[in-house]
C-alpha cells in the first residue's frame, strides 16, 4: 500500500521490513505480542501509524478517516493547555511504537530472554489531540493538522 503525504512525498510499505510504519501497541496488547513473539499463535491489534521521512509528518487511519499530525515546534514546559498537568503527572494514554526493524530486534531479544528497550513512547491527550512522542532524551509534540474522510 501506498499513501501521499501532505508534502507530496509518496510512502509506501512494500518493502518489508520498511521505516515508514510504527506498529504502536497498547500496554496491554503488547503483552500479548511478547507471547507471539515466543511462538504462540494469537491475534494481537496493533495501529499503523504512516512516518512521513520527508517532513515528519504521522499519519493514521481509523474508521474511514485519515489523521495527519504535524510537528509543533514547542518546549515541554510551554506546554499551555489542558494535557500539561495530565503529561507531567503521566496520565496520558500510552502506547509502545516501533517500526520494523526495531521489532525484529526486540522480538529477538525476547526469544532469548534478554531485555530490551522501546525504541520511543507515543502518549496521546484526547482533550487536545496531541501527540507526544519520546525517543531517548528527545520528546516531539505532534498537533492534530487535517482529517479527511476516506468514505467520499
Amino acid at each position: 500500500m501506498s499513501m501521499l503525504c501532505k508534502c507530496g512525498h509518496v510512502m509506501s510499505d512494500k518493502i518489508v521490513p520498511n521505516k515508514v510504519i510504527y506498529w504502536t501497541y497498547t500496554k496491554e496488547n503488547w503483552l500479548q505480542r511478547i507471547k507471539v513473539a515466543k511462538g504462540e499463535f494469537l491475534i494481537v491489534e496493533s495501529h499503523a501509524i504512516w512516518n512521513c521521512e520527508k517532513c515528519g509528518r504521522l499519519h493514521y487511519l481509523k474508521n474511514g478517516t485519515r489523521h495527519t499530525y504535524d510537528i509543533e515546534p514547542i518546549e515541554l514546559n510551554n506546554v499551555d493547555c489542558l494535557c500539561k498537568v495530565p503529561f507531567s503527572k503521566g496520565d496520558l494514554e500510552e502506547y509502545y511504537s516501533m517500526n520494523d526493524f526495531e521489532m525484529d530486534e526486540i522480538e529477538d531479544k525476547i526469544r532469548k530472554n534478554e531485555s530490551y528497550n522501546f525504541p520511543r513512547r507515543v502518549r496521546f491527550c484526547p482533550n487536545c489531540k496531541r501527540v507526544f512522542v519520546q525517543k531517548d532524551d528527545k520528546l516531539k509534540v505532534f498537533c492534530l493538522e487535517e482529517l479527511v474522510d476516506l468514505k467520499v
